[in-house]
């Protein structure tokens, strides 16, 4: 799953040094929802309690943002996309226990910009 994420041209900006949009395709998003699940749940009671950060909820959240980009670089490059510019997530709040991850961007085709 990483490996995806870090062979794709991305940012959160709307350029690349060095490189010239030619073609902007169409804004994109993908979405992933994942369930907490006892653990994590009881990890993050437990350091609520104690003031105390948990990574439990972190690596959800990690693994729900990974989950997304590369949802969303599939499709970029379904679309014939070689970059997303304007990556941006969103975390909206669904349930308790559940996690959701947005990620949205615009796929466009970029080239080496002549020296």
């Amino acid at each position: 799953m990483k490996n995806q994420i870090s062979n794709y041209m991305m940012t959160s900006g709307f350029n690349f040094e060095g490189w010239r949009i030619t073609k902007y395709i169409k804004v994109i998003s993908a979405e992933t929802v994942l369930g907490t699940g006892f653990a994590s749940e009881f990890s993050a009671s437990v350091a609520n309690l104690l003031g105390t950060e948990t990574d439990k909820f972190a690596k959800k959240f990690e693994q729900a943002k990974d989950s997304s980009l590369n949802k969303l670089i599939s499709k970029a490059v379904d679309l014939g996309a070689n970059a997303l510019i304007g990556v941006d997530f969103d975390y909206p709040l669904i349930y308790n226990n559940i996690i959701a991850v947005i990620a949205s961007a615009t796929a466009v085709v970029v080239e080496k910009a002549e020296e």
